[in-house]
């Protein structure tokens, strides 16, 4: 079942807003952990990056499958 922009934007919006401090390593594998598994719930392969406040990546992960 596709999503639409909307319906994705509100997933991220609630991941970060659960992460709402200073983004580190750790944070950002428990952030990518989280949207992986609701990726994999809803059938999509994605790729997840996680950027600090300056916007310098912290972490890429790519799930098997990904384009």
């Amino acid at each position: 079942m596709p999503m639409n922009e909307q319906e994705v934007s509100k997933i991220i919006a609630a991941a970060i807003t659960e992460c709402r401090q200073k983004m580190s390593l750790k944070l950002a594998k428990a952030l990518i952990e989280r949207v992986e598994r609701q990726a994999a719930d809803i059938g999509l392969a994605v790729v997840i990056a996680v950027a600090d406040e300056a916007g310098r990546p912290v972490a890429v992960h790519c799930m098997d499958g990904a384009y």
